[in-house]
């Protein structure tokens, strides 16, 4: 949807296949929507991200493609080095990620690199007030939260809660403490369904000036 809201019809897709179990999922996905909504896909590119990315020879098969954008499912900093490649070489390709892209290591060693990249986010809804999680995770790590500590963060809430509620600690009885219900999340209440999957705002961030903006993906 981001991409569509953009008037980019033509993508590559770059995913890190160390990490298929999220990468190839997020891939497929992408895809699909993207498909439906009569954009090409042009090519899928994979690498093996348990060593540095060759960013060289991905830059050249992005910029082969002649694709209006480039969709990287990888970790911040191995975007970052492909984005660096890409911009050392001038390419008129549009950046996007997954929301595993959106981290410290993708502003600090992306650089001008990534300014104006986009990525998929989580949504923040916390009028304009820090709150006070995002205090103590700067307070401990010095870095700002990522998407995954603020994840980890309410998973590990809604799992000792429904542990206080299952004495007998039965997988089955947990499960039915946590599916089909709504929490109320760090940034925005959200929902898990029957699958256990969670529903959540769909947003998406913007680098500008070295920082992440958050909006609605429909804004």
């Amino acid at each position: 949807g981001l991409m569509l809201n953009d008037n980019i019809t033509t993508a590559v897709v770059v995913y890190d296949s160390s990490n298929s179990q999220y990468t190839e999922e997020v891939q497929k996905a992408f895809i699909r929507n993207f498909n439906a909504n009569n954009g090409n896909v042009i090519d899928i590119i994979s690498y093996n991200g348990v060593q540095p990315p060759d960013s060289i020879h991905l830059a050249e098969q992005i910029m082969q493609c002649g694709s209006e954008s480039v969709f990287i499912i990888s970790s911040g900093n191995d975007a970052a080095l492909i984005a660096q490649q890409l911009w050392k070489n001038n390419a008129a390709v549009a950046l996007y990620g997954s929301r595993w892209t959106k981290t410290d290591e993708l502003l600090k060693n992306g650089g001008k690199a990534v300014e104006g990249m986009k990525v998929v986010s989580e949504y923040v809804n916390s009028d304009g007030v820090e709150l006070s999680f995002d205090k103590e995770y700067r307070l401990r790590t010095g870095f700002e939260p990522s998407f995954a500590a603020v994840y980890a963060f309410e998973c590990a809430g809604i799992l000792f809660e429904a542990l206080k509620q299952t004495p007998e600690l039965q997988p089955k009885l947990l499960k039915q403490k946590i599916i089909n219900q709504n929490y109320e999340g760090l940034y925005e209440n959200f929902s898990i369904d029957s699958y256990g999957d969670a529903f959540r705002t769909a947003a998406y961030s913007v680098i500008t000036d070295g920082k992440f903006s958050t909006f609605k993906i429909d804004e």
